[in-house]
This record gives C-alpha cells, sequence and structure tokens, in this order.
C-alpha cells in the first residue's frame, strides 16, 4: 500500500488509535518512509508490555528484542 501511495503521489500518515506497544509495533516499519506519524498510543494507558516501545532523547524507541517472539517460539 506505501508503495502505491507514493507511484500515486499522497502523502502517507501512520497512526493508530489507543493501543498497546502489540498494537503499534508492526507500524514502526513503515512509519520511517512516511510523511507523519501518530504512534502514541501506549502512552495514554495505564500500563503497556514489558519490553514496548519507549521515548528515548525524544524519539520512540523500537521493542526490545524477542518482544515479538524469537524465531522458533511456539505459539
Amino acid at each position: 500500500m506505501l508503495a502505491e501511495a507514493r507511484r500515486l503521489g499522497l502523502v502517507v500518515m501512520t497512526g493508530c488509535m489507543v493501543g498497546s506497544s502489540l498494537a503499534i509495533a508492526p507500524a514502526l516499519h513503515i512509519a520511517g518512509a512516511s510523511d507523519f506519524v501518530d504512534l502514541d498510543g501506549p502512552w495514554r494507558l495505564a500500563s503497556d508490555w514489558p519490553g514496548g516501545v519507549r521515548i528515548e532523547g525524544g524519539w520512540m524507541a523500537p521493542t526490545a528484542t524477542g518482544f515479538w517472539g524469537e524465531p522458533g517460539d511456539r505459539v
């Protein structure tokens, strides 16, 4: 969708409503290619998942290694 939006000359925004780091972690993969980003959902919650996204020096830092599981983990 990102490539098609760019091909059409559209502005791209990556955003969320209120959600945990589990909900927004995938959006971080395309956030860098977006014109606008609004992924502050986890900070509106009373608590978030351990190892979730965090703010470091005014920038959003990605989730901790293994946040979504390690390769080979069984669900």
